[in-house]
């Protein structure tokens, strides 16, 4: 939906089970078509997930009309996952293919061209969220600068297309909890170094088409304070292209048995949960949590959780501290483009599960109503 200043607001259908071009429209008519009718607005925008096999397959002036017909476009995309993100087991799938990869920067480039032809004309710079380059384990220096390499290629390409007449698009890094770009501090090195080598004199690329995307829940689960990843971003230049308005479970008192039991319930074999302790204390899947993290500080956990509410009994979320970003990224004009993206709402515990589609719609638009009170 459009809000104050040229803004965007949507949720992300990464949320829905879909890898062909028709299973993403039948997910769009089941239940996205519900999530604008309950939020009562002429349109609403979405941030679309399409895997490698969708953006091949899909034609994409079709799509746009038919979105257009059940009052719904789109201003972003999630190109991080290339596919299978709803199969039976994902873990550390998701990060692969990684930017060292030539398949990443060719999908990438095959959304931009999607999306350049889908997006509404008033979004005059679509973004791309994307990995944050690979899983760290095995990642090397020559790693990192063979990602800035493509990147900065995919960059150059972006630039030709928009020398043609094409929109400029930007591509947003996504920094997660045990990636190589986990950290603020490591994604402004990135930027300074990596990328600015394999820029040469070409800087101009990195500031028209590279940025970040914000994830509220992965920079909660580090617990990085919202105001100091903003001002370090805007002290680097960084473009914060898109912010993903997301939830992390926090468990404040881990000593609580009866906190650990209901964190338990949350534990999955699709998604990896990465946990964190503050001040000290990380592990890679939430099931290692329960035996490795210290029982004396609260305990963060990368599990994207329903942003309009806290969970009944011990267990809380990041809901507050994702409010204070929201008001710190309106205050300061520093984004237009804000997407709910909950996705594991078919992974949460039973109790808490929807139980089908219009139950699903109704717990996304109430997601999306949050947000938007929050930026008016």
């Amino acid at each position: 939906m459009r809000l104050h200043g040229a803004s965007h607001l949507g949720y992300c259908t990464n949320a829905h089970a879909a890898e062909t071009a028709g299973e993403v429209l039948d997910t769009l008519r089941r239940v996205a078509a519900g999530v604008r009718e309950r939020l009562d607005v002429p349109a609403l925008g979405l941030g679309l997930y399409l895997s490698h096999r969708a953006a091949a397959e899909v034609d994409a002036g079709k799509l746009r009309d038919q979105m257009g017909q059940m009052g719904l476009y789109t201003f972003t995309f999630n190109g991080f996952p290339y596919g299978g993100f709803h199969a039976e087991r994902v873990k550390q799938a998701v990060y692969l293919p990684d930017w060292t990869d030539p398949r990443r920067a060719e999908h990438t480039l095959r959304l931009a061209t999607i999306l350049d032809a889908m997006a509404p004309p008033d979004v005059t710079e679509p973004t791309i969220s994307t990995l944050p380059l690979g899983w760290r384990v095995g990642w090397s220096a020559q790693h990192m600068d063979a990602s800035a390499r493509a990147l900065i290629g995919v960059a150059r390409e972006l630039r030709a297309r928009a020398d043609r007449g094409g929109r400029r698009i930007r591509i947003c890094l996504e920094a997660e909890p045990g990636c190589a770009l986990e950290l603020t501090p490591h994604v402004v090195t990135f930027f300074e170094e990596s990328l600015a080598r394999a820029a040469g004199a070409e800087r101009e690329l990195i500031d028209a088409h590279l940025g970040v995307c914000y994830d509220l829940c992965h920079q909660a689960v580090a617990f990085e304070d919202p105001a100091d990843v903003i001002a370090a971003m805007t002290r680097a230049g960084i473009r914060i292209g898109k912010v993903q308005v997301s939830s992390a479970l926090e468990l404040r008192n881990p000593a609580d048995e009866s906190a650990r039991a209901r964190l338990a319930a949350f534990d999955e074999p699709r998604y990896l949960h990465q946990a964190r302790a503050r001040d000290g204390g990380y592990v890679d899947d939430l099931p290692e949590a329960f035996d490795r993290l210290p029982r004396d500080r609260p305990w963060r956990v990368h599990f994207h959780s329903p942003i309009d509410r806290d969970f009944e009994g011990p267990l809380g979320t990041t809901r507050t501290e994702l409010s204070r970003a929201l008001t710190l990224l309106k205050s300061g004009g520093v984004t237009t483009q804000y997407e709910c993206e909950t996705y594991t709402w078919s992974v949460l515990p039973e109790v808490d599960r929807p139980t089908d589609d219009a139950a699903l719609a109704r717990g996304i638009a109430r997601e999306v109503a949050s947000a938007r009170d929050t930026l008016g």
